[in-house]
């Protein structure tokens, strides 16, 4: 499938399925092109190291930001300003990795 999407000559790879093991699909992205950015989806923060190791450059966590946005609601409900909130959501990405 991804030789068929053009992959060799692709400057990025975006992976957002759910049910696929995604290190599979980043590591043969990156055996058919190692110039290829890969932007992927894990469901779990348990699976954000394994998806580094294959090879992606950015891995978004799918529970992660369903934490994030619930909290967002939650703090703009209770008052917090625009500023506080992505100051808040910044602070729990860098400790989330």
């Amino acid at each position: 499938m991804l030789q068929a999407a053009g992959i060799e000559s692709a400057s990025s790879l975006i992976f957002t399925a759910s049910g696929t093991p995604p290190e599979e699909v980043i590591q043969m992205g990156k055996a058919l092109n190692p110039r290829l950015e890969i932007l992927a989806r894990s469901t779990y923060s348990s699976e954000r190291s394994a998806c580094l190791r294959a090879g992606a450059d950015v891995v978004v966590v799918a529970e992660a930001e369903v934490a994030f946005a619930m909290a967002e609601h939650l703090l703009r409900r209770l008052g917090a300003t625009p500023e506080q909130i992505d100051r808040a959501r910044d602070e729990l990405r860098a400790q989330t990795g």
